[in-house]
């Protein structure tokens, strides 16, 4: 029962540690510490990330920044990953509640 839950759990998460050496390689370490972040609160982006890059959604995209953005607001990484958003200039999707030219602007604001 839960013993093998444990067991289950515990080799994915060496799996993934395992996982993030090797990407340490490749990836930058400010992405690597924001996917350890993620990994560890599990927030709502990671079961719907379709909705959080809407760009293919044609007239629909308006509803699916709706929706990202109420995911957003519920998020306790909201500003942690706004911060990874801008330090990386992410040019796609919705990260920390804010589009691409949101982004953009508050870039220019700096």
């Amino acid at each position: 029962g839960g013993s093998n839950f444990v067991e289950v759990h515990h080799l994915t998460f060496l799996s993934f540690v395992n996982t993030l050496s090797v990407m340490s390689d490749i990836f930058p370490p400010r992405y690597i510490k924001f996917l350890r972040l993620v990994t560890e609160t599990e927030p709502e982006c990671q079961s719907f990330p379709d909705v959080f890059f809407p760009d293919d959604w044609g007239q629909s995209e308006r509803q699916a920044n709706k929706l990202a953005r109420e995911f957003c607001g519920r998020c306790p990484i909201r500003a942690q990953c706004l911060d990874y958003a801008l330090e990386a200039n992410e040019p796609h999707g919705i990260w920390g509640g804010t589009t691409p030219h949101e982004r953009r602007q508050i870039r220019k604001r700096s």
